[in-house]
This record gives structure tokens, sequence and C-alpha cells, in this order.
């Protein structure tokens, strides 16, 4: 039998003051070797040349204007090509600058849907793990309000692709779980160990009694289960090179960076809600 482990980086959320769209770039497999000698462009070619080579791609969404007395400067050309406009009433435009042209693995426009840019994306990256190819990640790149959060979580009718992605990953190892909590756990090093039955029924015991000396926790209000239980969840599921004999153990963290502080959003000790890494 083996064992898989699917550790899910729920988000992380970069904010930055320099772009003014957002940006994805995803990875879909384990990191490339750095080979030993040779400076640094030597290094890079012999990288760029490999077939083991680490493949990046970036995606670019456009988003909708807020109100209809905002100028669009952006539109998409193609399938992966996004035009920079300069609006008339700016200096660049007076000033005679041209349209400039960026190029993407895929560039979606302003009426691209959440389901077709997790297809396109977040689809891929889950495949990938859920096969047991490799690692993957997926990041978001913009300034506040350029909609990445919109994209990464959506709306309970319309998620994105954080949820979207849970959903496939759960559809797909369905009751290939692991059967008892606490079996196969974090090894502190990004890897995993499997414990036997009876260490993990001691963890499990000790747990319980940890919380009970906790501190009061917060709890969803009313309003926030509603929207939870009527989620619309992503029935796709991942077929293709997934081992039916294997046991898969999901992990998942849920942090926040921003303004060079870090935030755990699983923390439920009120005491820990501000507190920062």
């Amino acid at each position: 039998m083996q064992v898989y482990e699917i550790s899910l980086k729920a988000k992380i959320s970069l904010v930055h003051e320099s772009s003014k769209l957002p940006f994805f770039s995803s990875r879909g497999t384990t990191p490339a070797k750095r080979p030993p000698g040779g400076g640094s462009r030597d290094r890079l070619n012999r990288l760029n040349s490999s077939t083991d080579a680490e493949q990046v791609s970036v995606y670019c969404r456009l988003r909708p204007p807020s109100d209809e007395n905002e100028l669009s400067c952006a539109e998409v050309e193609g399938d992966n090509v996004v035009v920079l406009v300069p609006p008339k009433n700016s200096r660049a435009y007076r000033g005679g600058r041209d349209a400039k042209r960026c190029t993407f693995t895929k560039a979606f426009g302003e009426e691209a849907t959440q389901k077709e840019v997790f297809h396109d994306v977040g689809m891929p990256m889950v495949e990938h793990v859920v096969s047991t190819k490799g690692n993957a990640l997926l990041f978001m790149y913009g300034v506040t309000g350029s909609g990445k959060t919109h994209t990464m979580e959506g709306r309970p009718d319309d998620a994105g692709l954080m949820a979207r992605s849970f959903d496939v990953v759960f559809n797909s190892i369905g009751h290939r779980q692991v059967p008892e909590k606490r079996m196969i756990v974090p090894d502190g090093s990004n890897g995993f160990k499997v414990q036997c039955i009876a260490q993990a029924m001691v963890d499990r015991q000790q747990e319980m009694i940890n919380n009970r000396h906790q501190p009061r926790r917060r709890e969803p209000n009313l309003v926030d289960k509603v929207k939870l239980a009527g989620r619309l969840a992503d029935e796709s599921v991942v077929t293709k090179d997934v081992d039916h004999n294997a046991v898969y153990a999901v992990f998942m963290s849920y942090v926040e960076v921003y303004n060079e502080r870090i935030f755990d959003l699983l923390e439920t000790d009120i005491r820990d809600v501000n507190r920062t890494k």
C-alpha cells in the first residue's frame, strides 16, 4: 500500500503596489536541482536546456470596470495577449505613447467566468497533484482591488479557484482517505510519517484534552453558516492516472501575508487573531 500526502496551501495573499492587473503564476513540477559549478549564466543556460527544468505558467485576468465611468485601458487580443492602451485623458496618450502588448500563458477577458478560469488554471494543477506526479504551487499578484480575492474565493454560488480545488481533490480521492485521524502526521520537514493505530489513538485523546483547556473560540455567525450550507460545489473529478490502491492524507494551512506580517487565518483562539510570525 502506498501513502500519498496532499498539502493544501489554501491562500497566501501578496499585496504589492506595482501592478494593475491580477496575475497568476503556477508551477506544475518539483523545482529542478541547481547544477554544480560554472557561472550564473552557464547554470541558467543548462537549466533552460534541461528536460528537468521547472515549468512556470503565468496567467492574467482582466477585472471588469467597477462603474460605467471607469476607463478601460486593457483588452485581450487572441488567446494570450493583453494590449495596454493609454486612456485618452492620460499623459501617456497625449505624449503619443503606443499601445503595449504583453504575452502570457493565457489571458482571460472581463467576461471570463470562475469555472473557465479554474478549468484552465486550477484543474491541471489538481490533476498533477492527485495523480502524484509532483507538487504544485499557485499564487496571485496584483494591487488591492484588482480582483485577487474574488478569483481565489469567489461567492457561495460561484466559487473561486481555492474552493473548487478543494472540491476536486476530495471528489477524486473519495473513500481512499486515511481512515483515522492522526495516523499520518506532518514530520516538520515538509514531509509526513505514518503512525501505528495505538499512537494515533493516544494523539487523538491528547488533542481532545488540549481542546478542553482552550479559551473561548470564535464561532461562525448564522449568516456565514447559511452561506456555506448553500454553497455550490464543483463536481469535477480527476480520473486519469489516479492510484486506486493508495491511501491519501490531506493537510491544510490558511495564512495571509500582509505588510510583511503572517496571519494564521485558521487560528481559533480569539487572543491569537492578530498574532504574527
